[in-house]
């Protein structure tokens, strides 16, 4: 089974716009490897793409997030 987690201080960093791009790769390879399952996702990593999707201002902002990211992200 897949560990399912994301880091918050991440997601924290990513939306007051102080995560540095190494650090931005990292959540990015972890939201690419949760978003698959998100039908069985615990309730907080569900919050913490909510968090994103809101960030990034929905789904389409998400995957086009994702896309800027080399590798797996990228495929999601």
């Amino acid at each position: 089974m897949p560990d399912f987690r994301l880091d918050d201080a991440l997601i924290d960093a990513l939306t007051a716009g102080s995560l540095d791009e190494r650090s931005e790769a990292v959540l990015a390879e972890q939201v690419a490897r949760v978003l698959p399952y998100h039908w069985a996702l615990p309730n907080p990593v569900v919050a913490g793409l909510a968090r994103l999707r809101k960030h990034w201002g929905g789904d389409a902002g998400l995957h086009d997030w994702l896309g800027r990211h080399p590798g797996y992200p990228r495929l999601v």
